[in-house]
């Protein structure tokens, strides 16, 4: 699997900094995808999703099932039960 993680972020958003830090500290495997340019797109993951902030990070777990773990907050969580 090429990546575990994908990362929707905004450029000047300080939880998704601390997303991608998380993860690159962890030698994780992560995919991160800036909406800055497309807020339209943002807008409808946020809908279909009903989570209504950034970062939003879903978690990889083959090539087509992907689930959204959240935001920072989650992901830490997640990281830390994990052990990852």
């Amino acid at each position: 699997m090429e990546f575990e993680y994908i990362l929707y972020v905004k450029e000047a958003c300080a939880w998704c900094t601390k997303a991608t830090d998380a993860l690159t500290l962890r030698k994780r495997h992560f995919k991160k995808i800036s909406l800055d340019q497309n807020l339209r797109i943002l807008e409808d993951l946020k809908e279909a999703y009903n989570w209504k902030t950034v970062p939003m990070v879903f978690r990889r777990f083959d090539e087509d099932k992907f689930v959204l773990l959240g935001g920072y907050t989650e992901l830490y969580d997640h990281l830390e039960s994990s052990n990852e």
